[in-house]
């Protein structure tokens, strides 16, 4: 009985255990603190804590009016049922990231088959550093792009393709919930975070081109109401601040930061290229570091050495591209086909009208992911911090599209040698046993960093008990270190930030700043050997100020002397 079961239903409960191994898998580097915490998730963390205990309801992020907060609030409930901790905290993002596996899983199924879908599973349980971060740090609009994006296509499809297989009138409840289910994650993607656009347009697009005898019924009331739903925040943000203060205009302003010193003309389209083909586009995709920033071309001196890491990284950046660019062109293909049997006047049957709206379902989720990739390459950040991979999130969700293509027959009309079964099946295993390994080798990588992430954990834990101990509560100390202090401490601590010079830095909640501003015995405290220490030292040596010098698990804390003016 149990065997008959499981050949009827094999796909989804493998489907089931990918999925737990994968979370499994985050639980054990989580437990351990890795990776490690800063204040970007620290600020996350005290939204959260706000949420919970002060029945707050922010819209953004903190200092950020143009990220949602979505992973705060689903935080603030694990704190009240588990305890707040950073392990609560990351807890939720596990959960995001379970929605998103089931997600593309049903969208893999649906546009490629079940096999390819669980071929996505299997990789997606792995994965390197730079992927693995915004699946479990709590920073802000990265998972909540891929959940959003992914179901948002799983329910494209399944409307369009639905209809398509399935003779006669539709089912109407069932599609009318669909149809404001699509609106409300709408709403939810633009809110957490504009990245998103992409997918919500083009997922839209589906539905405009066949679900058009729908949306003159009940369908787009439904839709307009999930819309509304999902995207009441936002709604509510924008109809109460300024024009110029609105969270398209703030999210503008930031793509189009300018950096200082940074290059210009074809200077800078050249650097945009480097970064995000050898450097952004590697990382973001699974790959493990294996060539520092400083070694490619444009952004260090570049040594002859320096060519086999290179040709690693570059290659696997264009990999990448040409995978995309074959996945497209092969969606392309069949469309010209059957637009070439239309045009010569010959009826479409019912499974080529399924084929059609397949292929365009599949390309316009291609064009999702070009419209991503173009954004973020255009953009002075993709020259001048091509670390930013969470920009580029929502290319996870051209794995099973990539993986079609090295599973499907191809043709070289002019190197027929290419095209052997032989010679398919070796490209298919070396291309796939390349990219598999390489994930491998990434998730081992995260595992043989848990003794320093634990390690650091626990010192970060001893300082605040020992700061707290010394009856410290107020002190200043770097962006990278303030509100991740502030949270672990639960707010015992209060941090303001200060920038090398000692000047205030960006404070991302301004009470805080207030309150260490208005304690005359306020501390210093910055990791020991770091610019801020060195900077502060020498500023002391011309200050009229005494302060009393203490090294504590690995900070140096300096606290101001009675009596000084």
């Amino acid at each position: 009985m149990f065997s008959a079961y499981f050949k009827k239903h094999r796909y989804g409960l493998i489907a089931c255990a990918l999925i737990l191994t994968a979370l499994l898998l985050r639980i054990i580097l989580i437990s351990y603190g890795w990776p490690e915490t800063n204040s970007d998730e620290g600020t996350m963390g005290i939204e959260a804590l706000h949420i919970a205990y002060r029945g707050e309801w922010p819209i953004y992020l903190y200092g950020q009016d143009y990220m949602g907060v979505a992973e705060a609030y689903i935080g603030a409930v694990l704190f009240q049922l588990l305890g707040t901790s950073l392990f609560s905290l990351r807890l939720g993002m596990l959960l995001l990231f379970a929605l998103f596996l089931f997600g593309i899983y049903w969208l893999g199924s649906l546009l490629f088959g079940k096999r390819i879908a669980l071929a996505t599973l299997l990789l997606l349980v792995l994965g390197s550093r730079h992927t693995m971060l915004p699946e479990i740090m709590a920073v802000g609009g990265a998972s909540e792009t891929l959940v959003c994006a992914a179901l948002l296509f799983c329910l494209s499809a399944w409307l369009v393709l639905s209809a398509a297989r399935k003779p006669g009138p539709p089912r109407r409840w069932p599609r009318l919930l669909a149809f404001a289910g699509w609106g409300m994650l709408a709403g939810l993607a633009l809110w957490s975070h504009l990245l998103s656009v992409p997918f919500v347009i083009t997922s839209g697009l589906v539905l405009g081109f066949f679900c058009r005898g729908e949306l003159r019924t009940l369908a787009t009331p439904a839709l307009l109401l999930g819309l509304t739903v999902g995207a009441l925040p936002l709604i509510i943000y924008n109809l109460t601040v300024p024009l110029d203060h609105n969270s398209l205009a703030v999210f503008w302003s930031i793509h189009h930061t300018q950096f200082s010193g940074a290059p210009s003309g074809w200077l800078l389209l050249l650097k945009q290229l480097v970064g995000t083909i050898f450097y952004t586009l590697p990382m973001a995709t699974g790959m493990s570091q294996v060539c520092p920033l400083t070694s490619l071309p444009i952004y260090g001196t570049w040594k002859a050495d320096s060519l086999p890491c290179m040709l690693i990284q570059g290659g696997w950046g264009v990999g990448y591209l040409v995978l995309l660019g074959l996945a497209t062109l092969s969606g392309l293909k069949p469309l010209v086909m059957l637009w070439r049997q239309r045009q010569a006047g010959q009826r479409l049957t019912e499974e080529e009208h399924y084929i059609l709206r397949l292929h365009i379902v599949r390309l316009l989720l291609l064009c999702s992911i070009w419209v991503t990739l173009l954004s973020y390459a255009s953009s002075p950040i993709a020259a001048e911090k091509p670390w930013s991979t969470r920009y580029l999130v929502g290319l996870a969700l051209t794995l099973p599209a990539a993986l079609s293509i090295l599973f499907s027959e191809m043709h070289f009309p002019s190197l027929k040698y290419l095209s052997q079964k032989g010679y398919q099946k070796l490209w298919r295993w070396l291309a796939s046993g390349l990219i598999g390994l390489t994930l491998l080798a990434g998730t081992m990588l995260d595992f043989s960093d848990l003794p320093l992430a634990f390690a650091h954990e626990r010192q970060q834990t001893q300082l605040i008990h020992d700061l707290l101990r010394r009856g410290i509560r107020h002190i200043y100390s770097g962006y990278w270190d303030c509100d991740r202090l502030i949270f672990e401490s639960q707010e015992h601590l209060i941090c303001g930030v200060v920038e090398v010079d000692l000047r205030p830095g960006l404070n991302r909640y301004p009470a805080y700043q207030h309150a260490v501003q208005a304690d005359p015995q306020a501390a210093y405290v910055f990791p020991e050997h770091s610019d801020f220490a060195q900077a502060f030292a020498q500023r002391q040596q011309q200050s009229h100020r005494r302060y009393q010098q203490l090294h504590i698990d690995g900070y140096i804390t300096y606290l101001p002397l009675a009596g000084n003016g």
